[in-house]
């Protein structure tokens, strides 16, 4: 039997906000086991990384290098079992996540349905029935990864692309 190996488009939270998602898993007793550096937010499934040959995964790397968005800001305020939500402030994700689904359509490689509700994993396994409100974490997204996840293994990344502001800032004063 071969091991599970899927592949992701997902965004990962920057080194300097895992210690606040390490004290959200110890203070609402998550199970700890689950490495920091596999902390996500799944952007899109596109199926078992077995299906999809060395051509086809260069045709999809290739199409995410064309992928045209800016940095968009996340923030998660809600323990959901093993999951943080956020009840505001994942406009920019949604609508990033949607340009992406647009983007990989175009190749007309069958994509798994997948339901998008932004949400980060902290834990895998069976979740405590807890919830709760907590202060937000949030980041601002730069990047998004695309990964084959091998089933007790880990995260091996395939790629990576910036997000690019547009549009300079100017100061408002």
């Amino acid at each position: 039997m071969s091991r599970a190996m899927p592949l992701y488009l997902m965004i990962k939270p920057p080194p300097c906000q895992r210690a606040a998602l390490l004290r959200c898993v110890s203070t609402y007793g998550l199970d700890a086991s689950y490495r920091s550096e596999k902390y996500h937010s799944t952007l899109l499934r596109l199926g078992e990384s077995q299906a999809w040959s060395p051509s086809m995964l260069d045709q999809l790397c290739q199409l995410l290098r064309t992928v045209d968005a800016e940095p968009c800001a996340v923030a998660f305020d809600r323990l959901d079992g093993n999951l943080l939500r956020g009840r505001k402030g994942l406009l920019g994700l949604r609508d990033f996540q949607r340009r992406l689904v647009r983007q990989v359509d175009r190749l007309g490689f069958p994509i798994p349905a997948y339901s998008f509700s932004p949400h980060l994993s902290l834990a895998y396994g069976a979740p405590p029935d807890r919830r709760a409100i907590i202060e937000p974490i949030g980041w601002l997204v730069t990047e998004f990864l695309l990964i084959r996840s091998i089933h007790g293994v880990g995260h091996e990344q395939l790629g990576n692309w910036p997000l690019r502001r547009r549009q300079l800032e100017l100061p408002l004063w």
